[in-house]
C-alpha cells in the first residue's frame, strides 16, 4: 500500500511539474515574440520600450545621458553621535538572606537520614549497591528506584514541617554546598 501511494505521489508531482513548466515556457515565448509578430490583443499587454532618440533639432549637449526616473525614501538624518546599542548587564538581585539557624541544619539532617534510608531500602531490594563496571539494566532501576523513593521522603517531610517541598530542595542545596554536618 505504501509502495502505491509512493508512486503516485510522484505520477502527481511529475504531472505538476510539466504543467508549471509548460506555463512557465508559453510565458516567456509570448514575451521574446516581436512586436509586429505577436497579435493585436497581446500587443496591448507588452511594454512600450521608452524612445530614447534625441531629436533631429536638439540643442541638447549629445553627452548628456537619459535616465529614467527613480523613486526612493530619503533615509532619516543621520546624527552626529553613530547609534551604538548598549547592553547594561542587570544588577543581580541582592540575595535572599539566609537563615543559617539551627532549624535550617536540622532539616538538612532529616533530609540526608531521608536520602540514606532511600538507599537502603534500595539495597534491600536489590542486594546490593552498582559498581562502575554494572550494566545499564541493574544501575538504571536502581537509581529510579532511590529517586523515586527520596521524593517521596521528601514529600512527606514537607508535609510534617509545613514548609514547601521546593524549600526543602534549596535547604538540602545550601547544606551540601557549604558542608554542613550530615548527622
Amino acid at each position: 500500500m505504501t509502495r502505491r501511494w509512493l508512486l503516485a505521489t510522484c505520477a502527481v508531482a511529475a504531472c505538476v511539474g510539466m504543467v508549471l513548466g509548460y506555463a512557465d515556457r508559453g510565458g516567456r515565448h509570448r514575451a521574446t515574440q516581436a512586436p509586429e509578430i505577436a497579435s493585436a490583443a497581446d500587443a496591448s499587454q507588452l511594454p512600450r520600450a521608452p524612445n530614447w532618440t534625441l531629436p533631429s533639432n536638439s540643442t541638447i549637449d549629445s553627452k548628456r545621458e537619459f535616465t529614467t526616473p527613480v523613486t526612493f525614501k530619503p533615509s532619516p538624518p543621520k546624527s552626529e553621535e553613530p547609534a551604538v546599542t548598549r547592553v547594561e548587564p542587570k544588577p543581580d538581585p541582592a540575595p535572599a538572606p539566609r537563615d543559617d539557624s539551627q532549624d535550617r541544619k536540622a532539616a538538612y539532617i532529616r533530609i540526608i537520614a531521608a536520602q540514606e534510608g532511600a538507599e537502603v531500602a534500595a539495597m534491600k531490594r536489590y542486594g546490593r549497591k552498582p559498581e562502575p563496571g554494572d550494566q545499564a539494566e541493574f544501575t538504571i532501576p536502581y537509581r529510579a528506584f532511590v529517586d523515586r523513593e527520596f521524593e517521596k521522603a521528601l514529600t512527606s517531610l514537607a508535609k510534617e514541617a509545613g514548609m514547601p517541598r521546593a524549600e526543602l530542595t534549596t535547604i538540602k542545596r545550601d547544606g551540601d554546598k557549604e558542608g554542613w554536618p550530615k548527622r
